[in-house]
C-alpha cells in the first residue's frame, strides 16, 4: 500500500508545479498533508505488530495530557 501512496505523493507534487488555480493547488496541498498522515499512521502499525515489547502502556493519556486512566 505504501508504495501507491508513494506514487499518489509523486503525482500531487508533479501537479503542485504545474502553475494550477488556486483552488486546485489548496486541494493539493490538503490532499498530500493527508497522505502523509496516512504514511505514518501506517507506519506506526507496522512497528506495533512487529514488536509490541518496545511500546509500554504505564499510562495512557486521555486528550491533551492533563488526564490520565487510574490503574495503569
Amino acid at each position: 500500500m505504501n508504495n501507491q501512496i508513494n506514487v499518489l505523493e509523486s503525482l500531487v507534487n508533479d501537479l503542485l508545479q504545474k502553475g494550477n488555480t488556486h483552488g486546485l493547488d489548496r486541494v493539493l496541498r490538503l490532499l498530500g498533508k493527508e497522505l502523509e498522515l496516512y504514511k505514518n499512521n501506517d507506519n506506526g502499525r507496522v512497528a506495533w505488530e512487529q514488536d509490541k515489547t518496545k511500546f509500554s502502556s504505564n499510562k495512557i493519556q486521555i486528550g491533551s495530557g492533563g488526564h490520565y486512566l487510574e490503574g495503569f
